[in-house]
């Protein structure tokens, strides 16, 4: 297993890891603490300040098909919520499970994010091949030269342009040399404006 070391007093996001033993292939935590991953297994991490999770019993809507008799009425049932994990619960390390997203009858969860900027040094923790795609929201300034520390493994990398700060031209560079890419002499890092991202891809 590969150990993914987080910060252990607040969520500094999701993380996902391909695993054919977790539902639909693919684990899910909040990135806090410790998170255990197959060894070689790609990982994607979404970078924000969470809050909290909380479930309900809120079902996704459904439609007939054309040319299919719709289904019969049922009376709707009364929307519950809960909070399963909280940025304040001091077990919160421990809550970090499969069972905050919910359980039996409980359809959706929803995540509230904070309102404070990331700093990504905890980056220069995780292994330096460990990390295949890379989302990031509201981080603090200069620390995204941090990201350069994932280049053995990072492929898809999403921020705001904004936030890229005067380390980006350099960060984006030692991504892209790291991979068999072009050189950036003859062909230009390729950047895809995406959602109001940037996207830097280099597969």
């Amino acid at each position: 297993m590969t150990s993914l070391r987080f910060p252990a007093e607040i969520a500094v996001g999701e993380v996902w890891w391909e695993d054919v033993r977790e539902p639909g292939g693919w684990g899910h935590l909040l990135a806090i603490g410790v998170v255990d991953v197959p060894d070689g297994t790609e990982v994607r991490l979404s970078v924000y300040t969470v809050a909290e999770v909380s479930v309900s019993n809120r079902q996704a809507g459904w439609a007939a098909p054309a040319g299919t008799s719709p289904r019969p009425a049922v009376p709707p049932r009364r929307v519950q919520e809960r909070v399963t994990w909280h940025r304040e619960m001091p077990d919160r390390l421990l809550r970090n499970d499969r069972s905050i997203w919910g359980g039996p009858g409980e359809g959706s969860y929803s995540i509230g994010s904070g309102e404070e900027a990331v700093d990504l040094e905890f980056i220069r923790g995780l292994p330096a091949d460990s990390v295949s795609e890379v989302n990031l929201g509201e981080l603090v300034p200069g620390s995204f030269a941090a990201v350069a520390h994932l280049a053995p493994g990072l492929r898809d990398l999403s921020v705001y342009i904004d936030d890229l700060g005067e380390a980006a031209p350099s960060v984006i560079a030692e991504l892209t040399a790291s991979k068999d890419c072009p050189s950036p002499a003859t062909t230009p890092p390729r950047m895809a404006p995406r959602c109001g991202l940037t996207t830097v891809l280099c597969p």
